[in-house]
């Protein structure tokens, strides 16, 4: 098991005895508080994917629950295309018929699943600011929930995302738990600038692209950003993720990690891929004590069942 540098060590998550496991043992599945699923009857979730296993979980838990569902780019086509694919193949007499059937009920499942109701699906992306018809913004999805009520919100962080942190902050006392998956958090250098110079320096509209393919599109200054959302182009995008996670422990606590394995680690010996639980500081115990050693046996599986987990520890 690999330490991880110490400067990651506010990163620990405190002991809670509350934790359950919530949606499949593969992707889709997170670690949450039990007690907050069971007093909180509204799920945000920015990002669908191919797997709902979680917001199942949590729709089964309450027939009040509702999920509240934001992704532009979620369609009918890819289940289509696959019956298209697989129904060839039967005529041609290379899949069998319980082949074809399994892509008929992945298309009945997602239709049934979406269109369910206790589901508001929004085809929107949830964008700061808003530039476009598409676009719909923190405040306008806080709008759409009674302000009595308090949210879970879960959504992955992959590199524009991270743009809406203040704007969720904005709304903390309303979050019971927040859900992230964040990408890309190891040190990770520039590959190429496009766009206006001034004395050698990057300076007016350009375009910043990352070795991992992630993009910062605005106006820079002496090499850096300085458009309305204040953001820094640093060298390492681990800066970003320091920054975020800071402002976030002001108003919620750590209370799980756990490394996506379809990723390596970094040098620093932690997953570049790291998913991670927090609950609002209204819950906070007295006396904290932290956990040091993952994954947690009977609550973490690996993402991917043929590499082996990511295993680390905090040092004290």
């Amino acid at each position: 098991m690999e330490s991880v540098d110490k400067k990651y060590n506010f990163l620990q998550p405190i002991k809670t005895p509350n934790l359950i496991r919530f949606g499949g043992k593969l992707d889709g599945g997170y670690v949450v508080d039990f007690k907050i699923i069971n007093k909180c009857n509204n799920l945000i979730t920015f990002g669908l994917g191919p797997n709902w296993s979680f917001e199942l979980d949590y729709l089964r838990r309450n027939k009040k629950n509702k999920v509240h569902i934001y992704d532009h780019t979620v369609s009918s086509y890819p289940y289509i295309k696959a019956i298209g694919k697989y129904f060839r193949r039967l005529i041609t007499f290379r899949t069998t018929f319980e082949g074809f059937t399994t892509r008929v009920k992945n298309f009945y499942n997602y239709k049934k699943f979406l269109y369910s109701k206790n589901i508001n699906f929004f085809k929107e992306k949830i964008a700061y600011p808003i530039k476009n018809k598409k676009d719909t913004d923190i405040e306008k999805v806080f709008s759409r929930i009674n302000i009595d009520e308090d949210v879970i919100l879960k959504i992955d962080i992959e590199g524009s995302e991270y743009e809406i942190i203040d704007q969720i902050l904005k709304y903390s006392n309303r979050i019971n738990m927040l859900i992230f998956e964040f990408h890309w958090i190891n040190k990770v250098d520039r590959t190429k600038y496009i766009g206006q110079f001034k004395d050698g320096k990057f300076d007016g509209l350009g375009t910043y692209i990352y070795s991992d393919g992630t993009k910062y599109t605005g106006r820079l200054k002496d090499g850096k950003g300085v458009d309305k959302l204040e953001i820094n182009i640093p060298l390492f995008k681990e800066e970003i993720f320091f920054s975020s996670v800071k402002k976030l422990k002001e108003y919620f606590e750590i209370v799980h990690i756990h490394g996506n394995n379809h990723f390596p680690k970094s040098e620093t010996g932690l997953p570049i891929v790291l998913e991670m639980t927090l609950l609002n500081n209204k819950y906070k115990t007295k006396k904290a004590e932290y956990v040091n050693n993952f994954p947690i046996k009977d609550l973490d599986y690996p993402n991917n069942p043929f590499r082996k987990d990511l295993f680390f520890f905090f040092q004290n």
